[in-house]
């Protein structure tokens, strides 16, 4: 049984759910906590393996692994995006 306020005709939750959204002009963001470093700062530990590799380019599973070992922490899917989002991904032949 949901109660409807006689003065709005909306339900209670969609009154409260209302209140506690952000403005429309607040930035969006992702859901969810933040990593160690900004998505910026990533890329830029990303750019300086990649510099320091002597190959053309490398999977993000490889440079994942090997930011773990420099102590930046980040998820493998969240280092995939960063590579994909700054042009970073090592390049592949089309089918």
């Amino acid at each position: 049984m949901s109660f409807r306020s006689p003065f709005w005709g909306l339900s209670r939750a969609t009154v409260y759910r209302r209140r506690l959204e952000a403005p429309d002009d607040a930035p969006r963001r992702r859901p969810g906590p933040i990593g160690a470093c900004p998505d910026a700062e990533l890329a830029d530990h990303i750019r300086r393996l990649i510099a320091e590799s002597g190959f053309h380019g490398e999977g993000y599973r490889k440079l994942w692994t090997r930011l773990r070992v420099a102590g930046v922490r980040a998820s493998p899917r969240r280092v995939r995006r960063v590579m994909g989002e700054h042009g970073l991904l090592a390049p592949h032949r089309a089918a």
